[in-house]
């Protein structure tokens, strides 16, 4: 089930959901919940519809568009998290900075377009 360096499919719920909650939960936002695997040293971020049974169009070029852009601000996505052929998250490199983990988030496409939150 857990891959690194390609797609994370899900196939059971229950046992993903065990698995998530053994990782470090760092927080969430408006689009989802953020954990921590330590061993990996991998943040999987997962959108909140996932936990609702209730999954947006998100396709996983919106996803991973930019993610071979070079940017000391931003962590793009590496991989994405599918769940019965949709994208429920997605996983990225995890990152201390001075200030503490700096979250990198990449929204999803809306009705506006593309949106980004800091």
């Amino acid at each position: 089930m857990i891959v690194y360096g390609g797609i994370m499919e899900v196939s059971n719920k229950k046992h993903f959901m065990k698995y998530l909650n053994s990782l470090k939960y760092l927080g969430c936002g408006s689009q989802g919940v953020c954990y921590l695997d330590i061993k990996s040293n991998k943040v999987i971020k997962i959108f909140h519809g996932y936990f609702d049974d209730e999954y947006d169009s998100i396709n996983e070029y919106d996803v991973m568009k930019f993610s071979d852009v070079v940017n000391s601000t931003f962590m793009w996505p590496i991989d994405v998290v599918k769940y019965k052929n949709h994208i429920i998250g997605y996983i990225m490199n995890y990152s201390v900075a001075t200030a503490g983990w700096v979250p990198t988030v990449f929204s999803h496409r809306n009705k506006g377009g593309i949106l980004y939150e800091i």
